[in-house]
């Protein structure tokens, strides 16, 4: 007697299955995108991602640095980093935002 698979997949289904479920995981986590929309309305954009309300130039300046770390090329105003609370919430949010971004160097 041939016995019943439950699931009534494929031998090949189940794997493919829980492979597409951990990729698609990968997909959407560098937050919103940039759109010309989100520039009109006053979002501060930065290689594309959009980092929300249009802070002011400290956080922006974070941010960029933050961005060129995740990058591999290491930028931060430690003093601007130690006086600056502003500046330290963008180079955060930059180097996550950004280093998800990023494609991974060889």
């Amino acid at each position: 007697m041939k016995r019943l698979n439950i699931l009534f997949f494929p031998n090949y289904a189940m794997p493919l299955l829980i492979t597409l479920i951990l990729l698609s995981g990968c997909t959407g986590s560098t937050g919103s995108l940039c759109t010309p929309t989100d520039r009109r309305s006053g979002s501060f954009c930065y290689d594309g991602i959009n980092f929300g309300k249009n802070e002011d130039p400290l956080f922006r300046r974070g941010v960029r640095d933050g961005c060129e770390t995740a990058k591999g090329y290491f930028r931060k105003a430690y003093s601007l980093s130690a006086s600056s609370a502003s500046y330290r919430r963008g180079w955060e949010a930059g180097r996550a935002r950004c280093r998800m971004a990023t494609p991974s160097r060889p």
